[in-house]
């Protein structure tokens, strides 16, 4: 293996100059990108269709979420499309930049159902210490006792 393939190679805007391309994640991780003071933590998708990595940003990382869910490993398999478009930099200039699609049809992750328990022991069914659940004012058969 040679040492420069050591490297993670990262897409930029130019990587897209000949069109949007469709990709399909096969990672998501966070890693340390960057180097000294200016390296920060950052998602880094890789594809099946092509070598690069991609580094998202904080914008690009919370459609992500939305779309596909708050976990890198929910991401795998699903398909986004990347192509270059013109926007601000950090600092403010101006550029291209690389513009993020989540392709039409891809279904919305379901909000989180959050689990309840029922207070009220059915009637009739024993405690966990054998001895007969209480019964309320109403028996089985609606009829006040």
């Amino acid at each position: 293996m040679s040492m420069r393939d050591c490297f993670s190679k990262l897409v930029n805007a130019q990587s897209f100059t000949s069109g949007p391309k469709t990709l399909t994640i096969t990672k998501a991780e966070e890693r340390m990108v960057g180097q000294g003071a200016e390296a920060e933590r950052k998602p880094v998708c890789s594809f099946a269709e092509i070598a690069d990595e991609w580094a998202c940003n904080t914008t690009k990382t919370n459609l992500l979420c939305d779309a596909f869910g708050e976990e890198g490993s929910d991401w795998v398999g699903h398909q986004i499309i990347l192509s270059q478009g013109y926007g601000e930099h950090k600092g403010g200039k101006k550029g291209p930049v690389i513009d993020l699609t989540i392709p039409a049809g891809t279904p919305p992750i379901p909000d989180p159902v959050t689990p309840t328990a029922d207070p009220t022991p059915p009637a009739n069914v024993p405690a966990a210490d054998g001895e007969p659940a209480p019964v309320d004012s109403i028996n089985a058969d609606n009829i006040p006792i």
